[in-house]
């Protein structure tokens, strides 16, 4: 068989390419616009969640800052006011986790609650070493401390609640 002879026959042809491809298309083409519109309608999703706050959150994230913002500033007080604060802040921050819809209510409902937890930590640190101080005092013993330190740290923490006050405030307006 010489070359002419081959070239003759014909392997594949454009019809055999056609009748293997028109099935493909007629499944893809339907396939592939629900999937394009599955992954838009995901991205609308996705957006509307990140980048917005409901009403409600809103509202209950605002009284709740207030909640968070006033056990602040007892924080220094052994007294039994900063109980009874601490259990309306943390009956308004869950009121806040409850009211959570969305991706954005849900970040704003979970700073609340750290901000309400970090401040819990302050106070009980300092009732700590109030308690500590006292305690060394009826010993005898001398408390070692070092008011540049103490300083220090109160201004650091205020930074710190100053922070978690302007994140909130900007998320809740």
């Amino acid at each position: 068989m010489n070359v002419r002879e081959l070239l003759r026959y014909e392997i594949w042809s454009k019809e055999t390419s056609r009748r293997i491809l028109r099935p493909i298309v007629k499944i893809l083409k339907p396939t592939g616009i629900v999937l394009g519109s599955l992954v838009f309608l995901a991205v609308v999703v996705y957006a509307i969640e990140s980048g917005w706050l409901t009403n409600g959150e809103r509202t209950a994230g605002k009284v709740a800052l207030v909640q968070v913002e006033k056990l602040e500033t007892l924080i220094d007080c052994n007294c039994d006011g900063f109980a009874v604060t601490d259990e309306n802040a943390k009956a308004a921050v869950e009121v806040a986790r409850q009211n959570a819809w969305t991706l954005r209510d849900r970040q704003v409902a979970a700073l609340l609650s750290f901000y309400l937890w970090e401040v819990e930590q302050a106070q009980g640190q300092d009732s700590r070493e109030t308690k500590l101080k006292r305690l060394m005092q009826q010993r005898g013993l001398r408390w070692h401390s070092d008011p540049k330190l103490d300083k220090e740290d109160r201004s650091s923490r205020f930074q710190e609640f100053s922070s978690f006050r302007s994140a909130l405030q900007k998320e809740l307006n």
